[in-house]
């Protein structure tokens, strides 16, 4: 059974699976920059790095959990972003964002919102 989840308050295109989004820029990364590329997508996956940006801010990637797939979907958040804190490695997730493209490596979402599922 999948967690409940509240919505995010801005709605998403698309919303599927971390692996799927990424394996559609690993076959063809013009047929998925021309599908996804723009659109506000809703992305669950399993956390693989909570990290310092490089400029400023917390990038928070993740995948579907394959510790051998090194691609993620990476998105940015304000420091002081409720949650970040409590998040660890391979915790399941939501990242809504906008696509801002990808590569064969990953892909960046921006005005990104995170979503945690409540334990029951």
């Amino acid at each position: 059974p999948q967690p409940e989840v509240k919505q995010p308050n801005r709605k998403f295109d698309i919303a599927d699976r971390a692996g799927k989004f990424l394996k559609a820029y690993k076959e063809n990364q013009v047929f998925a920059d021309k599908n996804l590329k723009g659109k506000r997508l809703a992305v669950n996956g399993k956390v693989k790095n909570v990290t310092n940006g490089i400029i400023d801010g917390v990038n928070v990637s993740i995948n579907d959990g394959n510790k051998y797939d090194f691609s993620t979907v990476t998105c940015n958040f304000d420091k002081d972003t409720p949650g970040l804190d409590t998040l660890v490695k391979g915790q399941e997730i939501f990242l809504v964002g906008d696509c801002n493209g990808g590569t064969t490596i990953g892909i960046t979402l921006t005005d990104c919102v995170l979503l945690i599922p409540k334990k029951k």
